[in-house]
């Protein structure tokens, strides 16, 4: 459960990235 959590993580953090730098580009 700690590795899908982790993935869970990884995913949001992604795609929190990837909309920050859509907007910043």
């Amino acid at each position: 459960s700690t590795t899908m959590q982790d993935d869970i993580i990884n995913i949001k953090g992604g795609k929190q990235l990837a909309e920050h730098e859509r907007h910043t580009s």
